[in-house]
């Protein structure tokens, strides 16, 4: 038994410049539409191609509009779950990463988590623990000692791709997860 094989490639192009003559106007591989349907299948394609593109610019402004109400909602849960009064001396330090990471603008996200790592390995120096910098401190730690030191070590991978890969791309949601990170660390210890 013989099969008949589809060639796709010929079918596709086929569709695809039948269409094409249709959105031209060029009805000659098109014998049964008239000018007029032309017109008509002219019109019809460029109110569709408006309206998509309508759509398209309702949804890339409703994604925007969704990061802001994401901030928004951060910034309140901040101010509901923490008083500064209440805070100790670095109260000031916690304040400006948490207004770095309020804005809109990436860069201010990479140094709110520059900052809040500065803020944890001050925390872990005044703890004790000795090293060359944060990564060897957070070494010494005894995890039975420190129950978010997970946390304080996914918070400390971002910050050393931020400040040894200088083209990293930051997400928001990717920044906000590593103060949420450091923030649970700073909170065992009432550090803020």
């Amino acid at each position: 038994m013989t099969g008949t094989s589809i060639n796709l490639e010929y079918l596709f192009a086929k569709i695809y410049y039948f269409f094409v003559d249709i959105k031209s106007g060029d009805l000659s591989l098109v014998p049964t539409i008239s000018g007029d349907t032309a017109l008509y299948f002219n019109l019809f394609w460029s109110i569709l191609t408006f309206f998509l593109a309508l759509i398209l610019a309702y949804l890339v402004y409703k994604s925007f509009d969704f990061k802001k109400k994401d901030l928004s909602d951060l910034v309140s849960t901040l101010s509901n779950t923490w008083d500064p009064e209440v805070g100790n001396k670095d109260s000031d330090t916690w304040i400006k990463i948490w207004n770095a990471l309020s804005s809109s603008n990436p860069a201010d996200w990479k140094v709110a988590i520059l900052e809040a790592d500065n803020l944890l390995e001050m925390m872990v120096t005044r703890m004790g623990y000795r090293g060359d910098g944060l990564g060897e401190k957070l070494k010494a730690i005894e995890p039975s000692d420190f129950n978010t030191l997970n946390d304080a070590w996914e918070a400390h991978k971002i910050r050393n791709k931020i400040a040894h890969q200088s083209n990293y791309d930051l997400t928001f949601k990717e920044a906000q997860l590593a103060i949420a990170s450091y923030e649970k660390v700073f909170r065992e210890f009432e550090f803020i």
